[in-house]
Formats: structure tokens, C-alpha cells, sequence
């Protein structure tokens, strides 16, 4: 399970965007996309820094990835 930390989410279209990334990434992912804390949780076994750089594509800079 990934969570990462987000900049730049403001509403729920930023949600979905991100949400939709995540999942144009690893269809498989499930992702959880939080606006107040800007965090999205999910499971992959794909290379997360090329996501990082989807998101980052998207206006959503990573401020941190975390693996639990």
C-alpha cells in the first residue's frame, strides 16, 4: 500500500483527476483520494516514480511517498 501527499488539490475535480491517473496507471490500483488531507492511498506493483510524473503532469506535485 502507497500513500502519497499531494499539493494543489482543491475541489472535487481535483479528486477525480487524481483519481483517474491513478487508475490510467494500474487499472488494478483501487485508489482512495482524500481532498482535506490531499492524500491518495493504493496498492501497486508498478514503478511509482513514473506515476509521480503523471501527477506531477496533471498539477499535482508529489510532497511525499510513502510505502506501508
Amino acid at each position: 500500500m502507497y500513500e502519497i501527499k499531494l499539493s494543489g488539490m482543491t475541489c472535487e475535480h481535483c479528486v477525480k483527476t487524481v483519481t483517474r491517473t491513478i487508475q490510467s496507471f494500474d487499472p488494478t490500483s483501487k485508489p482512495s483520494v482524500d481532498l482535506s488531507s490531499q492524500t491518495a492511498r493504493f496498492e501497486t506493483e508498478k514503478d511509482i516514480s513514473t506515476l509521480s510524473s503523471k501527477l506531477e503532469e496533471e498539477g499535482y506535485p508529489v510532497l511525499s511517498i510513502n510505502k506501508e
